[in-house]
């Protein structure tokens, strides 16, 4: 849960820096270990001036790991068929995906698990498997809110898939309860669920 609303964009942005922090230490020291991690927005707008937030580090703090966080904002770029050989080399360097659209994010881990699971069975047995996290860190919109019966975020994810779901939730009265809905949609799916405090 966001602490701060008006430092929301801002928040949201350094959970991202901070899971991708985290995930490439382990990358660096377990050679085997590949992760991506999915950022998933309702709201493209606030997506987009995330896609700008992760482009650098305006601190000068001299103990931030990266002044670049590597990361692609999904367009209509993928449904171009002479630009997808450039798609797919770029969605697969790269660990952090945005997208609004679900369907795009179930695509592309499905590129990326085949591709994987292909290379598994073309190396030789005694070779150590990959092992792949993926991390999907939600932020709703929240600009109205939604009926317990109705469709959402805790509806449609495809929860066997992932790793792990970061449920952004800020601190506005909308955003609580439609929060609240999201949770108990996780409970009822028998999920592992962590509840922390974001404090900027």
């Amino acid at each position: 849960m966001l602490s701060a609303v008006q430092q929301r964009l801002f928040s949201a942005a350094e959970i991202i820096k901070q899971t991708f922090i985290k995930h490439f230490k382990i990358q660096q020291q377990q050679s085997n270990y590949l992760f991506r991690i999915y950022v998933y927005a309702e709201n493209y707008a606030e997506l987009t001036q995330l896609n700008s937030l992760l482009w650098g580090d305006k601190s000068n703090n001299r103990n931030e790991v990266l002044q670049f966080y590597p990361h692609y904002l999904m367009t209509d770029l993928q449904t171009n068929e002479s630009n997808q050989i450039f798609y797919e080399t770029l969605i697969f360097y790269t660990p952090i995906v945005l997208s609004s659209n679900y369907p795009d994010l179930i695509k592309i881990d499905d590129f990326l698990g085949n591709y994987h699971k292909n290379q598994k069975n073309q190396k030789n047995q005694k070779n150590q498997a990959n092992k792949i996290e993926n991390i999907v860190i939600f932020i709703s919109d929240d600009r109205q809110e939604i009926l317990p019966q109705a469709n959402n975020i805790g509806d449609y994810f495809d929860f066997g898939r992932f790793s792990s779901l970061v449920d952004i939730v800020y601190t506005s009265p909308i955003a609580v309860k439609n929060g609240r809905i999201r949770y108990r949609k996780y409970q009822q799916k028998n999920l592992e669920i962590k509840h922390l405090v974001w404090n900027r």
